[in-house]
Order: structure tokens, then C-alpha cells, then sequence
């Protein structure tokens, strides 16, 4: 696997096209034929933040598999956007050793209202 490197952060103008909402989701990663758990902590419409157990780099390509509450599972290939090594602090997990953000690159536009309108949902709350 490619070492972990952390990337600047995008301007404004490039960053939050899409609506984010928290969210505690275990998902499964596939990477290079091998499948792992990761732990999602927001969800977009155009991708989601995760905790990896694995180093991950920008550019990596990924399948997710994960189940929002109340919607069928998903299945979606994605990029990593950007991905930092978790800090180790007193309550770290251990098998989550990287904090990635990730694009989804291949979900359909009926997927993708599904999920909007979840976070939606979330966000009215």
C-alpha cells in the first residue's frame, strides 16, 4: 500500500458541495481484493468521512459497501480525497488507524437523492 500523507486543505470555494450529516455507520472497504471494516462518521451526497484500518492514500480507489437506516445497502466505488493518520489519544481504537474523506465515483443519481434525502432528514432533527 502507498504510505499515508496528509494533503492541504481545498479552498472554500472547492470544499462542501454537498450537504454532511453526522452519521455512525460500519461499512465494509475492499481494497486491492481485500475487504476491511471501516467506521463512517458523515455522510454527503458526494462522499463520506471514514475511520480505516488500514493507510490509505490520496487517490486510492475503494469499494464501499454500508446500509443507511431505513435505505437498501449501497455499494459504490470511491476515491480518497484526502487521508491523515489517526492521533493516538487516551480512547483511540486501535483497528482505526486512518481518518480518510472519500468521493463516491460511481452512484447513481437515485442513490445519490436517497442519501441527500437522509442527511436531510438527519438535519431536521
Amino acid at each position: 500500500m502507498n504510505q499515508a500523507r496528509a494533503t492541504p486543505a481545498a479552498p472554500p470555494s472547492e470544499r462542501r458541495q454537498w450537504e454532511r450529516s453526522p452519521v455512525v455507520v460500519t461499512a465494509e472497504m475492499v481494497l486491492r481484493d481485500e475487504m476491511f471494516a471501516a467506521l463512517a462518521q458523515n455522510i454527503s451526497g458526494g462522499g463520506m468521512f471514514l475511520q480505516a484500518p488500514e493507510p490509505l492514500s490520496v487517490g486510492d480507489h475503494i469499494r464501499l459497501r454500508f446500509s443507511l437506516p431505513g435505505l437498501r445497502p449501497l455499494e459504490v466505488d470511491a476515491e480518497v480525497v484526502w487521508a491523515a493518520p489517526k492521533k493516538k489519544t487516551y480512547n483511540s481504537r486501535p483497528p482505526f488507524q486512518m481518518g480518510v474523506g472519500v468521493k463516491f465515483i460511481n452512484l447513481s443519481e437515485a442513490e445519490r437523492a436517497e442519501v441527500m434525502e437522509y442527511v436531510r432528514a438527519l438535519m431536521r432533527r
